[in-house]
C-alpha cells in the first residue's frame, strides 16, 4: 500500500461517522468524537485544519494525533468493537494503511 492509500484511507475516515480510535459515533466531516478531540493537546488540535489539499501535513498532523490518542489510552481495538463499527472502520483500510507505515518505518530504523 503507498501512501496515496493511506491518504485515501484517511479521508474515507471523515465520511463515516465513527470515529477509529474508539468506534464511538462522530460527525461525519470530523476527525474523531468529541470525547477523543477534547483529549487532543492544542497543537494537535490546531493542526487538523490544516488543509487537506496542502501536501503531506494536513496526514502528518492526523496520524499524530491518533498516535497520542493511542498512547493516552483512547484507542479500542477493531476486534473489541461493535461488529457495526469494525466493518466500517475496516472497509475504509486505514488499519492495513498504518500497518504498512508502521512496518516500513520499522524497516527503515
Amino acid at each position: 500500500m503507498s501512501n496515496i492509500s493511506l491518504h485515501v484511507a484517511l479521508l474515507r475516515i471523515f465520511r463515516t461517522t465513527i470515529c477509529p480510535i474508539d468506534g464511538k459515533r462522530k460527525d461525519s466531516g470530523q476527525c474523531f468524537c468529541k470525547s477523543c478531540y477534547f483529549a487532543l493537546p492544542s497543537k494537535l488540535k490546531h493542526g487538523l485544519y490544516v488543509s487537506a489539499l496542502d501536501g503531506d501535513e494536513f496526514y502528518d498532523n492526523y496520524l499524530s494525533a491518533m498516535e497520542y490518542l493511542a498512547r493516552k489510552g483512547f484507542y479500542v481495538p477493531l476486534v473489541k468493537l461493535p461488529t457495526e463499527a469494525a466493518k466500517i472502520i475496516g472497509d475504509t483500510g486505514l488499519i492495513a494503511a498504518l500497518n504498512e507505515r508502521k512496518q516500513a518505518k520499522q524497516e527503515g530504523a
